[in-house]
């Protein structure tokens, strides 16, 4: 799926889940994007854009699998307003994220290969 990300962010911190006493922690990746929603089939049809939020649990080797490196705070940063192509496996779960321009080209010819 291809997605224009329009925001990203990095959420960790600990909460004490209602009617439990222990607190428990976080630390996720917040990626944040529009996909274009136009179509028609049939009686059904779409315009614009749509929302899509990923939530990305911040383990170094889930990133890794993930962005094909670790990104930093400018590497999110630079993302913002670009286009990348969103893999995801049959669950609907994240499984990499890729600009257009290195998804197709031959695994030689990809950046640091």
């Amino acid at each position: 799926m291809l997605a224009t990300i329009v925001g990203t962010e990095v959420k960790s911190g600990t909460f004490t889940p209602e009617g439990k006493t222990e607190s428990m922690s976080y630390n996720n990746v917040m990626v944040y994007a529009t996909k274009d929603n136009t179509y028609a089939e049939g009686k059904n049809f779409g315009f614009g854009s749509i929302p899509v939020t990923l939530k990305i649990k911040n383990e170094s080797t889930r990133i890794s699998k993930i962005f094909g490196y670790i990104p930093t705070p400018d590497d999110l940063n630079d993302m913002v307003g670009q286009a990348y192509e969103f893999y995801f496996n049959e669950k609907g779960v994240i499984e990499k994220i890729v600009s257009p321009e290195t998804s197709a080209k031959p695994a030689a010819e990809k950046k640091g290969a």
